[in-house]
């Protein structure tokens, strides 16, 4: 009995599948940063560049 529920735990892929997805999310999570750390950058450059130009029509 003990030797069987083992050989069923072991049979089933649950936990591997949650390893899968988790790194997949952790992935996306990643690309996602990176995409919002380059958009950031050229959003902060660009509100620079209008700051700029008010200041000097001031």
């Amino acid at each position: 009995m003990t030797f069987r529920i083992s050989k069923d735990r072991l049979a089933r892929e649950d936990g591997q599948t949650t390893a899968e997805y988790a790194f997949v999310v952790s992935l996306i999570v990643l690309g996602v940063i990176a995409v919002l750390g380059l958009y950031a950058t050229a959003v902060g450059d660009k509100l620079g560049s209008v700051a700029a130009r008010v200041a000097s029509l001031a």
